[in-house]
């Protein structure tokens, strides 16, 4: 099983990495949330502005916030995460 706070720390480190890479720490995170695992919110801020300085790239997407005209911002899902966790442990 991947670990998604490694995966994060392995995009900080690699500035030149794709959108899929993000989409793919992005989907661990939701599956580690969904089985109540401890997820770091600055940790996840730090993926977001990891997002923001290669340029947050749009893909396709569904619904959503964070989606426009039906693509996904990945800053702002990223982010989005975040305040989920938030509203969780309120």
């Amino acid at each position: 099983m991947a670990d998604a706070l490694e995966e994060l720390k392995v995009i900080g480190l690699h500035m030149h990495t794709t959108s899929k890479a993000l989409n793919r720490a992005i989907r661990e995170i939701q599956r580690l949330q969904a089985q109540n695992a401890t997820i770091r919110c600055e940790t996840i801020e730090e993926a977001a502005k990891v997002a923001e300085r290669l340029g947050s790239p749009l893909v396709r997407g569904e619904s959503g916030p964070e989606y426009v005209n039906g693509n996904c911002d990945i800053a702002a899902a990223i982010r989005s995460l975040a305040k989920a966790k938030e509203a969780d442990h309120g």
